[in-house]
């Protein structure tokens, strides 16, 4: 079996693992951490996964053109297209960071309608570690854009369906000795480090991947500036669709609210 039709067998065991997961661990969770601060829980992810999408579409980019420099033997094009990249995300990660800060100060004002002092306290704590999560996330994503290229489904795909079996059960082991919110977010920020960590020794040690910058390359900028719009536009309009609901009934009605609404679209 080819590595490509590995990669399409495990993208639906990923499908499936966490479609019969989330049957069980929404309920697990529900009973640990109790209703509100599940909410809360999903009620962060939401906010935070709008930084996600400061990625504008790089990845897709440095994809589509290291797997052309790739398919030519082109090695300078191709160390030279990371070293341009790796600027890129460098930017991205800035932004990410300046727009988090500035976020975290208006956390009180946004949900002290909401939500009681602990929840905002707890709320702080999550936010923080969770933005730290995803800015650490966007930087590396070019060692999933350089392992895709290689065709290293096997790798890639078997190792994102391992951390989506490992987290539910560690998540459970940690809610015995400290059931919060925030515990569900660190043990989902450290197997994600080590999801990381696991890609980047991929790419440096076996797929001995460089790099370096070699000349500004015009034309591949604006290739990058061209596929990364549509694709950054592509990728506000889902967020808006799946994650805003959450966030204005958070402001709004709480966290329990957010709690019963998110039960409720998984089961759909």
């Amino acid at each position: 079996m080819n590595q490509r039709k590995i990669g399409i067998f495990l993208s639906y065991v990923n499908i499936l693992v966490h479609a019969v997961l989330g049957f069980v661990y929404v309920p697990i969770l529900l009973h640990y951490i109790g209703k509100n601060e599940y909410g809360l829980y999903q009620l962060i992810g939401s906010l935070i996964s709008y930084f996600s999408i400061m990625d504008f579409g790089l990845t897709a980019a440095v994809t589509r053109y290291y797997s052309k420099f790739k398919a030519l033997d082109d090695k300078v094009k191709m160390e030279n297209l990371l070293a341009l990249a790796a600027r890129g995300y460098i930017l991205v990660t800035g932004i990410i960071l300046a727009i988090g800060c500035c976020c975290y100060f208006f956390i009180d004002s946004i949900f002290g309608n909401s939500m009681s002092m602990h929840e905002l306290i707890e709320a702080k704590k999550m936010f923080i570690l969770l933005l730290i999560n995803i800015a650490i996330t966007v930087s590396t994503m070019i060692f999933r854009a350089i392992i895709n290229s290689h065709e290293k489904f096997l790798f890639l795909k078997g190792l994102e369906t391992l951390q989506l079996i490992f987290q539910p059960v560690c998540v459970i082991l940690i809610l015995q000795k400290a059931p919060s919110a925030f515990s569900v977010a660190l043990v989902q920020t450290v197997l994600n480090l080590g999801l990381i960590f696991c890609r980047g020794y991929y790419c440096f040690v076996k797929l001995k991947v460089k790099i370096k910058y070699h000349y500004w390359d015009k034309d591949l900028v604006h290739g990058f500036k061209r596929l990364s719009s549509s694709v950054f536009v592509e990728t506000i309009v889902d967020q808006v669709f799946w994650k805003t609901n959450q966030i204005l009934l958070g402001i709004i009605r709480g966290t329990a609210a957010v709690a019963v609404y998110s039960i409720r679209a998984h089961l759909n």
